[in-house]
Order: structure tokens, then C-alpha cells, then sequence
């Protein structure tokens, strides 16, 4: 009877739903529609910059079609770090932190193409009578365990938009609303409790299969579509629903590219090809259609947190409050004595400190290794380089070969010669109760090696970093040597980190020291390691 009832019903039961999308369509029209009142601001113009056309039929979005796609959350934050300042016509600082695809890696012309550049114009587009200064911090292969570890670097921003998606794929699934807590804790415990907005996206691995089959072997998690000639897997398309546990928890707000262009998993678009025109990195017109897309986001934050109410109550203030806080989760390292980072200018050698031991080779630094670049060398020691080596990342390498070995040990086997004649040694503060935060490159590659780390000449306390794995992509990865155990119950590191004890802390004094880095006895033709920063405190 009930079945019967509802098949009669039927006819009346389609034009409810379809009354009913009429309604949403015409409350988001309306949400999108409705501006703000404020004098240093013209939110006609900032939204007529933001649906601007992209001019292609394909890889670009209605307003309500991104509406569609944005995540609202908590907009206190947004209210009180950045509208606070609009309000005064001042400059807001925003940081982009992300992986290669917010570096802009594999486009033609990374700082015109990359998203970030459209973003930065959007904004400055001449609605508002202030300045907005956006700051790309893209590393590529920088996933959410190194960028924990350097939140103190976001200690400037009114906002962080975090653009990490890709980068996910390397971990489990699982770990990912925990490593996503301990992030936004972090940013939310700044001095200046930055508004915080993300954008997810996906990855592909367009028609080779390897990429596939190294990445998900098993066939029930791979897919592919568009006549089967574009591959991915589904883990691919699944991380933004892990780390949204975690965002929807604590209301921050996001965007999804993932959403707008491919919404379900078992019906991809026959554009798809198009729309991520890539495996990890996408094409310009991604870019611009992602730039778009946060933009927007922007729009929807600035437009609520005008009408957010009760921004004062303390579960407002900030995203993560009250039981929620981890009292565990505290950065290692917040105010480092030492900083050494490689980042994408040839200039960043210039932040190491060598000792002197270890003297840059000023009359002959620079020579071609690489198409269209250089590398730094030191006097007697043609082993460490800094150069790029990977097309996205500069950084102190190490590569040595059995034939510079045995140059070093004429008995044969390795000796503490060949250890000396393949070390880098750095200048380092260490306070009390000291850290030392090693990055480096993380890779699969057979020449990849170990490296033999100590402090001052306690050599016979060193400790090994194993820069191999049999992950088939490479990430950095950060090394966090401490003085004593307790300092190894950190959450934001003991989680997904690598940390060991070095008995060598537990006796230095605060002040300068040297630290060593060589390799370690190899068994192939070739070692190679690389050095990607240090910072101590």
C-alpha cells in the first residue's frame, strides 16, 4: 500500500525537487549577489574580478558552480586578522603553502603561470583602497610533516592558504586528520592567530601506467577513463575526504578544485584530460581556473566574516579550541638559533654557514652542472655541490663513487679518510635542551645513501640518515636529533617524523658547535645524498 501510495505520488514528488533546486539555485545566486557594506571596500568590483572569463568552454566555472564547491567554516578568524585590517586600509600579508603544484613545477613560465600570480591580481584588482601582499611558499616535494615542523615560518601572515593536496598521496589515509589537527593547531597558536583557508585538489597519472601501478598495484584501486588512456588511483581522489574530517571538525573553510571538476569518483568527466591536463603538476589553465577558484573563497570569507557574529566568545576565536587542544602538539623547534634552507634561487647557498673547516671555492664557484644553471663548490672538496639537481629544488648534494673511495683508502674498504674527504661541515647555535632538524631529500633511486651525522668530534656518537625508500616519488623529509627521550613524545613530529636521541646534545653546551655530514660505507658504484636545510635551537 505505502509503495502504491508513493507511485501515485510520484508526479508530485519530482516538481517538490524540483522545486526545491530551483530554491537552492536562487539562494545561491542571492548569497553570491549580496555584497558588503564597507567603505574601503567595492564588492561588485572584487566579485567582477573573480568571475572574469577565463576564455575557454572547458576549464572554467560559473559563479554558482564554484559556489557549490566552497566549504563554509568559521569566519571569526578571517574577521579579526583580516578584516580588522581592511577596515583600516593596511596591508594584509597573505602565505600560499604548498608542494610543487603551488611552486608552479612543469609550467613554461612558473611565476606568470602559476596560480598564485592570477590569485595576487584578483586581489589587487582595485576593490579595495589597501594592498595585499601574497607570498608563494610552494616546495616541491614538501608534504604536511615538513611544513609542521616549519609553522614558525607563517609568524608574519594575516592568512595562510594551504595547497597540500597532492602531496597526500604519500601517506596513510588514515594518519591524515590527526597530521591535519596538529597543523592547524600550530597556526592557530601564532602570535597573530592568521585566518586560514584550504584548497584540495587531486592527481592523475594521464596515460602511463607505471605511475599506476607503482602507486596502487592493486587493480581494484586503480581506474581510468576518456577511452582509457588516462589513469589514476583512487586513493588519489580520496585524500581530501580524510583531511576534510578535520577541516569540517574544526570549521576551517576550503575550496575544492577535486569537487568542481570531477564531484564523483565512478563518473569522471569525459574533460577530465583537460581539466587536469598532468599527473601532479597541471597545466596553466588549471592554474588560472584554480586561482579562480580560491579567489572566490576569499570572497565568500570576506562576506561572511562582515556579518559573523559573537567573534569575542572564546570557541570562536579560533578554529581549534577548548578540549579540542592538544596540549602535546607544540612545534620542536619556534624560535630557531640556526636557519639554513635551501629554497628555488641559486643565492640560498648563501644562508649555510660553513665552518672553517669547509671554504667556499670564491674563484671558481660557479660552473654549468645542469641546463641553465650553476653550482657552488668548496675549496678541496668536489663531492658536495650546490646546485639543482632536480629542476625544483636547490641543495647542498653529495655524490661520491667507489673510485673516490679508494682514492682515499689505497688499503681498499673504507677508512676515516674517505669519511673526512666527503664531510660538509656547518657552523650551528644550540641552546639549552638542544634540537638539531635536519631536512633532506627522501628518494628511491639505487644510488641513494646513507649519511653519517655528528657534533663537534664526537664522531664515534654519529648517527645515520637513510636518504632511500621504496616509495616511487621523492619528498623532503626533516631528521630531528634530540638531547633526550622526553623530547621524542612530540606529537607533531614522533607521528610521522624521524627522530633519534644523539648522546653528543646531551653534553654540548649552549653556544657554536659544528656540525658533520659525510656518507656512509656503500655497496653500489655510486653514493649520492642531499642536503636540504638545517635548523637548531
Amino acid at each position: 500500500e505505502i509503495l502504491k501510495t508513493l507511485w501515485e505520488m510520484k508526479n508530485l514528488l519530482i516538481l517538490l525537487c524540483v522545486g526545491i533546486i530551483v530554491m537552492l539555485s536562487v539562494y545561491h545566486a542571492e548569497t553570491i549577489s549580496q555584497g558588503i557594506q564597507h567603505q574601503n571596500v567595492r564588492f561588485g568590483a572584487l566579485k567582477s574580478a573573480v568571475n572574469e572569463s577565463l576564455g575557454d568552454s572547458i576549464v572554467d566555472f560559473n559563479m554558482s558552480e564554484l559556489f557549490r564547491v566552497y566549504h563554509t567554516g568559521n569566519a571569526c578568524p578571517f574577521k579579526r586578522s583580516v578584516l580588522s585590517k581592511i577596515a583600516k586600509s593596511e596591508a594584509v600579508e597573505i602565505i600560499v603553502v604548498g608542494g610543487s603544484v603551488t611552486y608552479g613545477a612543469d609550467l613554461k613560465d612558473r611565476m606568470k603561470e602559476r596560480w598564485t600570480t592570477r590569485f595576487s591580481d584578483i586581489l589587487s584588482s582595485g576593490w579595495y583602497d589597501g594592498k595585499f601582499v601574497v607570498k608563494n611558499m610552494g616546495v616541491g616535494a614538501c608534504n604536511i610533516d615538513v611544513w609542521i615542523d616549519r609553522v614558525n615560518e607563517f609568524r608574519s601572515a594575516d592568512m595562510v592558504i594551504v595547497d597540500l593536496s597532492v602531496n597526500d598521496q604519500g601517506f596513510d589515509l588514515q594518519a591524515l586528520p590527526l597530521l591535519y589537527h596538529t597543523f592547524i593547531q600550530l597556526i592557530d597558536s601564532l602570535p597573530k592567530h592568521p585566518a586560514i583557508l584550504f584548497h584540495y585538489a587531486f592527481r592523475s597519472a594521464q596515460s602511463d601506467r607505471r605511475d599506476v601501478t607503482d602507486h596502487c598495484p592493486l587493480p581494484a584501486t586503480q581506474g581510468a577513463c576518456c577511452g582509457g588512456n588516462y589513469m589514476y588511483c583512487q586513493r588519489w581522489w580520496e585524500m581530501q575526504d580524510f583531511v576534510a574530517i578535520t577541516l569540517n571538525k574544526f570549521k576551517v573553510p576550503f575550496v575544492s578544485y577535486r569537487d568542481l571538476v570531477w564531484p564523483d569518483y565512478l563518473n569522471p568527466p569525459a574533460t577530465l584530460p583537460v581539466l587536469w591536463n598532468g599527473k601532479s603538476h597541471p597545466d596553466y589553465k588549471a592554474h588560472s581556473l584554480i586561482a579562480k577558484l580560491v579567489a572566490f573563497g576569499f570572497m565568500m570569507q570576506l562576506k561572511e566574516a562582515h556579518n559573523a557574529k559573537d567573534c569575542e566568545q572564546e570557541s570562536r576565536s579560533k578554529y581549534v579550541t577548548g578540549a579540542n587542544i592538544d596540549v602535546k602538539v607544540k612545534p620542536l623547534c619556534p624560535n630557531p638559533l640556526t636557519l639554513m634552507r635551501a629554497t628555488d634561487e641559486m643565492n640560498s647557498w648563501q644562508s649555510f654557514s660553513l665552518s672553517n673547516r669547509d671554504k667556499y671555492n670564491s674563484s671558481d664557484s660557479m660552473k654549468s652542472v645542469w641546463p641553465g644553471g650553476a653550482a657552488v663548490s668548496m675549496n678541496g672538496n668536489e663531492h658536495w655541490r650546490y646546485f639543482n639537481d632536480s629542476k625544483l629544488k636547490f641543495g647542498w648534494v653529495l655524490e661520491a663513487s667507489q673510485q673516490t673511495v679508494a682514492a682515499s683508502c689505497p688499503q681498499g674498504g673504507w677508512c676515516v679518510t674517505a669519511l673526512l674527504n666527503h664531510t660538509i661541515s656547518l657552523d650551528v647555535l644550540l641552546g639549552e635542551d638542544p634540537i638539531v632538524q635536519i631536512s633532506y631529500l627522501k628518494s628511491y633511486p639505487d644510488v641513494m645513501g646513507k649519511a653519517t651525522v655528528w657534533l663537534d668530534s664526537w664522531l664515534n656518537e654519529s648517527i645515520l640518515i637513510d636518504s632511500r625508500w621504496s616509495m616511487q616519488y621523492s619528498v623532503t623529509r626533516i631528521f630531528s636529533l634530540v638531547a633526550r627521550e622526553g623530547r621524542m613524545a612530540n606529537l607533531s613530529s614522533a607521528l610521522v617524523g624521524e627522530m633519534a636521541v644523539m648522546p653528543a646534545l646531551q653534553r654540548a653546551t649552549a653556544g657554536r658547535h659544528v656540525l658533520h655530514i659525510s656518507a656512509s660505507p656503500f655497496d653500489g658504484p655510486k653514493f649520492k645524498w642531499k642536503l636540504l636545510g638545517i635548523a637548531t635551537c
